[in-house]
């Protein structure tokens, strides 16, 4: 464990002490496999932060379980161990085309003076390909489901950005899934003094299951779990 641990950056390699030895060394061999693809290895280490999350709310969290013929992120588990909700991250970044003129124009004048477009209709797209691909899922498994919304710095995501794609007329994301019992969205924006992954959840009033979860962080770099123990994650 110890080298694998190399795969992860120093402030996040506490994280898979909040995993049981399973699914860390499973964890850390997929982050070895997207060594070269950071794109790729950056989403999964925001999977990671996630399940951290839902282990300082006092879940077990196992990664990549197999529920009914699918494969979510996340389920986590209650202290008596029943399953509690399952979860899928979505990373959320800016307009690949729009990404690619601010790298650009970084590089050579260091300064972009374009203009960002509304992130409403992408994201609803991104939200609604999450529930549909997971609503059956929560309906035969009979789980609330919840998508961990990670705004990377770049996509300038705004929360009545977020609320307008869950709740507004147009676009209502809640009324049309009952199964998607709610969206974490979270990101480090807040640095400063105290820099941490800030969560807020959005509970759906329309979910076939009703879910309440608290709002909450995780500190960078992410702390040991209380006792230096793993929490309760099993297989």
């Amino acid at each position: 464990m110890a080298q694998l641990t190399l795969a992860l950056p120093a402030d996040n390699q506490n994280g898979l002490k909040y995993l049981n030895d399973s699914d860390a060394q499973a964890f850390l061999k997929k982050l070895q496999q997207e060594n070269k693809v950071k794109r790729q290895w950056d989403h999964t280490r925001m999977e990671l932060i996630a399940g951290v999350f839902g282990a300082m709310l006092g879940f077990a969290p196992q990664y990549e379980p197999k529920i009914e013929g699918q494969t979510p992120d996340w389920l986590f588990r209650d202290p008596e161990t029943k399953p509690k909700f399952f979860g899928e991250v979505l990373n959320f970044h800016m307009n690949a085309g729009i990404e690619k003129d601010m790298e650009r124009a970084l590089r050579t004048e260091w300064v972009w003076g374009g203009e960002l477009p509304g992130s409403e209709v992408r994201l609803h797209g991104r939200l609604k390909e999450k529930a549909s691909k997971y609503k059956e899922l929560a309906d035969r498994a009979d789980l609330p489901f919840v998508v961990f919304l990670y705004g990377w710095f770049d996509a300038f995501l705004h929360p009545q950005e977020i609320e307008a794609c869950l709740s507004s007329r147009r676009y209502g994301l809640f009324k049309e899934y009952p199964q998607l019992s709610g969206v974490y969205y979270f990101d480090d924006a807040n640095g400063g003094l105290n820099p941490a992954y800030h969560f807020h959840f959005y509970a759906n009033p329309d979910a076939s299951r009703p879910l309440v979860l608290a709002d909450g962080l995780v500190p960078i770099p992410i702390p040991d779990p209380p006792g230096g123990r793993h929490f309760l994650g099993m297989r």
